[in-house]
C-alpha cells in the first residue's frame, strides 16, 4: 500500500501543476497518468516535492531520452539498478522496455533472480561496470577501460549518472512503498 496520497490535477498547488506538466508533457508522458489524472510511479512522489521532482524528472528524461548510450544498454542498467534495490515499479516498468529494446527476456529474468546473467559484447560491458559500481562503489581498472572503450568518456559520464538517478528513484519507490499498478504481478517477493 502506497503511503503517499494519490494526487489528482484539481489539487495541485500552482508549484505542483508546474511538475506535473513537466512530467506528463515530456517524452514519458502519455503513459503516466491514470483515469483520475494522478500520476503512477515514481511520479507522484516527486509531486509531494515539487521542487525536487520538477529536477529530477529533468535529468530522469535526459537520462533516458538525450544520452549517447544506446537504449538496450541504457534499459540493461536500469533493470540491473532496479534488480539491486529490489525496487518493484521500477524493475517492473523497465523490464518490459529492456525486452523491447533487444535485451533478452532470460536475461532480464536472470538479472530479477539476483543470478548473474549470460551475456556478450556490449551489454557484458556495461553490466560488469554497473554492477561494480552498485556493489563495491566503484569500477576496477579493467570495467572502467572496457566500458570508456565501448561508450566513451560521455557515454561513461551518462551510464554514471544513470546509475545514482535510478537508485535515487529505487528509494523512492521503496520508501513511500510504490507498487506495481494494479493487477499486475511484482517482481520481486517480499516476507
Amino acid at each position: 500500500m502506497p503511503r503517499l496520497k494519490l494526487l489528482i490535477p484539481g489539487e495541485l498547488s500552482p508549484e505542483q501543476k508546474l511538475t506535473y506538466d513537466a512530467l506528463t508533457s515530456g517524452p514519458r508522458g502519455a503513459n503516466m497518468k491514470s483515469d483520475t489524472g494522478s500520476l503512477g510511479g515514481p511520479f507522484n512522489a516527486m509531486l509531494h516535492a515539487p521542487n525536487i521532482g520538477i529536477a529530477l524528472q529533468e535529468l530522469g528524461a535526459r537520462l533516458r531520452f538525450g544520452t549517447s548510450v544506446p537504449r538496450n544498454l541504457l534499459e540493461l542498467a536500469i533493470i540491473t539498478i532496479g534488480a539491486h534495490w529490489e525496487a518493484q515499479y521500477e524493475f517492473w516498468a523497465h523490464a518490459r522496455m529492456a525486452i523491447e529494446a533487444g535485451v533478452e527476456p532470460h536475461v532480464v529474468e536472470s538479472i530479477r533472480n539476483g543470478d548473474e546473467p549470460v551475456l556478450t559484447g556490449d551489454e557484458q560491458t556495461v553490466y560488469v561496470f554497473c554492477s561494480q559500481v552498485i556493489h563495491e562503489h566503484r569500477a576496477s581498472d579493467d570495467a572502467y577501460e572496457s566500458v570508456i572503450a565501448l561508450l566513451g568518456e560521455q557515454g561513461v559520464m551518462e551510464i554514471t549518472t544513470l546509475i545514482g538517478y535510478y537508485s535515487a528513484i529505487s528509494f523512492v519507490l521503496n520508501v513511500f512503498e510504490i507498487p506495481v499498478p494494479d493487477g499486475e504481478i511484482a517482481p520481486f517477493q517480499r516476507d
